[in-house]
């Protein structure tokens, strides 16, 4: 989800791509984790309900800030 808004970039099969997001996402919350894992929660019930593997970009609240949604557009 976070590439796809074009948060963090990399790839989400690459190990260090993860790592290097992760470390991103929490730079951007300069350490609040309890924030972090609550959009990291957030973002996980997004995914499995509407920014699945064929997203419902016409359904998501977020597709005006979405990267991918833009480059389908």
């Amino acid at each position: 989800i976070s590439q796809r808004l074009g948060i963090i970039t990399g790839s989400n099969q690459n190990k260090q791509d993860r790592i290097r997001g992760q470390k991103e996402l929490n730079n951007f919350f300069k350490g609040d984790y309890k924030l972090c894992y609550n959009l990291h929660t957030s973002m996980i019930s997004h995914g499995k309900l509407v920014c699945k593997t064929k997203p419902l970009c016409g359904k998501c609240v977020l597709s005006e800030h979405c990267d991918y949604y833009h480059n389908i557009k």
